[in-house]
């Protein structure tokens, strides 16, 4: 196989992955562990931990761990869901 063919392959790969809601490649993530996030429908967050290697055994995709500022509830979340606009930054 050509270096063309390859890099047409991981594209393909990439393109189908991300049609699924899935990242066939890992990426750094947006947020880290201490850091407020809100989200788009108004709860405050804490990030725990972020998804560093860690990996949801269902789909295998890289998650977040994170806590509720109202009642200490904690949450996981797929990286690809926590990345996609509905949390921000607040500090």
């Amino acid at each position: 196989m050509s270096t063309k063919e390859q890099e047409d392959a991981l594209t393909e790969l990439v393109k189908e992955g991300q049609a699924r809601g899935d990242y066939v490649l890992d990426k750094p993530p947006l947020f880290g562990p201490g850091e407020d996030v809100t989200h788009r429908k108004g709860g405050g967050y804490v990030i725990l931990k972020s998804p560093d290697g860690r990996r949801l055994e269902y789909c295998g995709e890289q998650f977040y761990e994170y806590v509720s500022t109202k009642d200490n509830s904690v949450w996981i979340r797929r990286q690809s869901e926590m990345e996609d606009g509905r949390f921000t930054k607040t500090k």
